[in-house]
C-alpha cells in the first residue's frame, strides 16, 4: 500500500513445533487438491490405484 520499493518477507517456522506441523499438513492438503481436480479444476473421472494409494498415504 503506497510502497514504491520491493519488499521481501520471510517466514521463519521453530523445527518441531505446532505451526510446522500445520504448515506440513497445508501443503499436504494441497497437493491432494491438486491429485484430485485435473487443470480444469473438475474431478477426475477415474482414479488408478497408484494415485488412490498416494491420495490416502
Amino acid at each position: 500500500m503506497g510502497q514504491k520499493h520491493t519488499v521481501k518477507i520471510y517466514k521463519m517456522v521453530t523445527r518441531n513445533s505446532i505451526e510446522e506441523k500445520i504448515i506440513s499438513l497445508q501443503h499436504k492438503k494441497a497437493d491432494l487438491a491438486k491429485i484430485i481436480l485435473d487443470n480444469d479444476g473438475m474431478a477426475q473421472a477415474t482414479m488408478n490405484r497408484e494415485s488412490l494409494l498416494k491420495i490416502l498415504k
